[in-house]
């Protein structure tokens, strides 16, 4: 995601996860020596570029059209969607919005 939003241009993002452990690794100053280190590496590196870039927890709730996405990208891998909002979280965002 930070990957694309650099690409687009975009110059400020917040990034919010369920997975409190990782917001906590990326915030911390300290180098991550853990085994998932290197992608909380790569995660700050790409966080530098931009003006703005903030990582926030969320609870799962609040994280539901990520969750459904995910679940889908693990039975089709290859399916991206850049620009379009997926028939699959459509009634996921709409719930979010009321």
């Amino acid at each position: 995601a930070l990957s694309i939003a650099w690409e687009d241009g975009i110059q400020r993002v917040i990034l919010a996860s369920d997975c409190s452990s990782i917001i906590r690794r990326i915030q911390a100053w300290a180098r991550d020596r853990s085994s998932v280190g290197c992608v909380v590496s790569d995660f700050k590196v790409l966080a530098s570029r931009f003006l703005s870039c903030s990582f926030k927890h969320v609870n799962r709730l609040c994280n539901a059209a990520a969750h459904v996405l995910a679940r889908r990208a693990e039975l089709n891998p290859c399916n991206s969607h850049r620009g379009v909002i997926p028939d699959c979280i459509q009634d996921v965002l709409c719930n979010d919005v009321t």
